[in-house]
C-alpha cells in the first residue's frame, strides 16, 4: 500500500504502490495538465490552491474551466478539488 485516506463518508480509500497497480492505457494528449504524482489539493473550500497550481505547472485558468466544464459556475462552488495522477481534475461541489 503506497497511502490511505479515511473519507469524511467513513469510507477508506487505498493507493497501491506503482507496481502493484494494474497496467492502465492512457493517452497523454486526451489531457492538458501535467499528470501529478500523487493526488494534489488544487482548491479547497472555494479557494484555489495557488502554491500547488504552481508546484504541478498547470495553469489557474485551466483549473477554471475544469469546473465549468463540470456544470460549476466558480471555484467559489467547489467543497474541493484534487489534480488526479492522470491528469484529470477530481472536483468535489459544495
Amino acid at each position: 500500500m503506497e497511502f490511505a485516506i479515511l473519507e469524511t463518508d467513513g469510507n477508506l480509500s487505498v493507493m497501491k504502490k506503482e507496481h502493484k497497480q494494474t497496467a492502465s492505457k492512457v493517452n497523454p494528449a486526451s489531457t492538458s495538465a501535467a499528470p501529478a504524482i500523487l493526488p494534489t489539493e488544487v482548491i479547497s473550500d472555494g479557494k484555489l490552491n495557488r502554491k500547488n497550481i504552481a508546484k504541478l505547472n498547470v495553469k489557474e485558468h485551466w483549473v477554471e474551466e475544469q469546473v465549468h466544464q463540470s456544470g460549476l459556475a466558480s471555484v467559489s462552488d467547489v467543497f474541493y478539488a484534487e489534480l488526479q495522477k492522470d491528469g484529470t481534475l477530481y472536483i468535489a461541489q459544495k
